[in-house]
């Protein structure tokens, strides 16, 4: 009996040994490149979503954080990364932690919709209020543009005439007919008094009432011609003041409108 086991076991030894030999090493087929599950991201989330369904949280957790913060994932995958770590915050009663997961969903797809058979109804019911409490998709703002710097035009040339030229063409009637009244007026007792005394400059000696005419008529063409230029002055003084007041708004007014300011040499 001790030798038919002697023979029994050897027997069993060479047929493991020439098995072995049979089979050979295990060498991979050309042509197929071995694969890494935790390198395939599709692999990584189902491995994820199993170990989530059957109650290992916390490996979920991580698997999923990393899946959705990984840039070379496609966006399809980090979005169910998102989706499913907001679907477990909000199984656990965190509602504001899924809140932000749906919407950093939302705004980067607004039209995702989740699937009722793979997500359960309360979840998929809470991720249809978060997408109803942010509204519709808004186009980003559009770029503003630096804004131009306001130029404003020099002062025309028509606010330094006399007889009130600026007033007219800016509708000032009332004060373009002042200033052209006296102006006229004073021009015109001025000439008249030139006039007059270049007709008769002279008097006769002891005639005291010719001399002081002739001296009053001296007087008042000085005080006609100083009419007229305080008259100017005042007319170009207001004139300017008007231009600065009314400068600023047309300028601005043209620029909005995507024109030119008003030409100095138009006024």
């Amino acid at each position: 009996m001790d030798l038919l086991c002697r023979l029994v076991l050897l027997w069993a030894a060479l047929g493991a040994r020439g098995v072995r030999a049979a089979e050979g090493p295990l060498t991979p087929a050309a042509g197929d490149a071995p694969t890494s599950p935790s390198n395939d991201g599709a692999a990584r989330l189902d491995d994820a979503v199993r170990a989530y369904q059957l109650g290992q949280r916390d490996l979920a957790r991580s698997a999923f954080a990393a899946l959705a913060v990984e840039a070379a994932a496609p966006p399809g995958l980090r979005q169910e990364a998102r989706v499913y770590l907001g679907e477990l915050l909000f199984t656990e009663g965190d509602e504001e932690g899924a809140r932000r997961f749906f919407e950093q969903v939302l705004l980067a797809d607004p039209g995702y919709t989740l699937d009722p058979f793979t997500h359960p109804p309360d979840v998929c019911g809470y991720f249809d209020y978060v997408r109803a409490y942010l509204g519709p998709a808004r186009p980003p703002p559009a770029e503003v543009p630096p804004p131009v710097p306001l130029r404003l035009p020099a002062t025309p040339t028509s606010a330094f005439l006399p007889m009130g030229v600026y007033q007219f063409r800016e509708g000032r009637s009332g004060a373009a007919m002042g200033l052209l009244g006296s102006q006229v007026a004073f021009v015109g007792a001025n000439a008249a008094l030139w006039v007059l005394l270049a007709l008769d400059p002279t008097y006769t000696a002891g005639d005291a009432a010719e001399e002081r005419r002739l001296k009053a008529m001296r007087a008042w063409t000085g005080v006609t011609a100083a009419g007229f230029y305080t008259s100017w002055v005042w007319g170009v003084r207001d004139a300017t003041r008007h231009w600065r007041r009314v400068a600023g708004p047309r300028a601005m007014q043209a620029q909005q409108s995507g024109g030119s300011p008003p030409s100095p040499a138009a006024q």
